[in-house]
């Protein structure tokens, strides 16, 4: 296997690549693009692994498109990738503070606690997902939501009658 570091005219690199053999993808990169996986999706790639980043201002900026991961999982892809610092505030401060500050990890900040404050970023990023959740699946009506089978609130203590 040959590798070669393309940092310009990477469309044609996989396009020639993939036209020749396409049992094969694997793709290296911190930002992933639903348009441009597209591209190389089109050559039907028998097996396809990536690794790229899941940093949460790259969705917010939209660097990296949720929907090319949503893609790759559709198409029983291999995508591998770390959280980074900026996830959670508690994991921000931590990284801000320098090295042995403490945890930076948000997997290890997330196992650890009940409930972990999300950083602005991270808040951003997850209140624009549920609102396209929202936009793409709809909201239940309140009315629907009370029908649900939510426990029965606890019983009152009858009042004490007068003897």
């Amino acid at each position: 296997m040959t590798f070669r570091l393309v940092d310009a005219g990477w469309g044609a690199e996989f396009e020639s690549a993939l036209s020749i053999d396409h049992s094969e993808l694997r793709i290296v990169c911190p930002f992933i693009k639903a348009r441009a996986l597209d591209r190389l999706l089109a050559f039907r790639p028998q097996n396809v692994r990536v690794i790229t980043r899941y940093n949460l201002n790259d969705f917010a900026r939209r660097v990296s498109d949720i929907a090319a991961l949503r893609t790759l999982l559709d198409r029983g892809a291999s995508v591998r990738g770390t959280l980074e610092a900026d996830s959670f505030a508690s994991t921000q401060e931590n990284a801000a503070r320098g090295r042995g500050a403490g945890n930076i990890d948000p997997r290890f900040a997330y196992r650890r606690q009940p409930a972990v404050r999300l950083s602005p970023q991270g808040c951003a990023w997850l209140s624009e997902r549920l609102q396209a959740a929202f936009d793409q699946h709809g909201t239940m009506p309140r009315n629907k939501l009370q029908k649900l089978d939510w426990p029965d609130p606890p019983a009152r203590p009858a009042p004490p009658r007068d003897a």
